[in-house]
């Protein structure tokens, strides 16, 4: 069944790694997608990680990374 809730994580610079970390201790658990800063801007640096997806528990939180 798919979940009607979205469960939002907010992390202020580790989202790539949180989102690495959940997914190797639960299982049905992965990284699924890493969307960088296509260029610089006010408060960080092109590269930079804004978001991740993953999915935890069969479960997939939005993660936002602010810097």
């Amino acid at each position: 069944m798919k979940s009607k809730n979205t469960i939002c994580l907010w992390f202020d610079k580790e989202a790539q790694e949180a989102a690495r970390f959940y997914a190797s201790i639960f299982p049905n658990s992965e990284v699924t997608a890493v969307h960088d800063a296509p260029a610089d801007y006010p408060s960080g640096k092109k590269g930079d990680v804004l978001t991740v997806e993953f999915t935890v528990l069969g479960i997939q939180p939005s993660v936002p990374s602010r810097r």
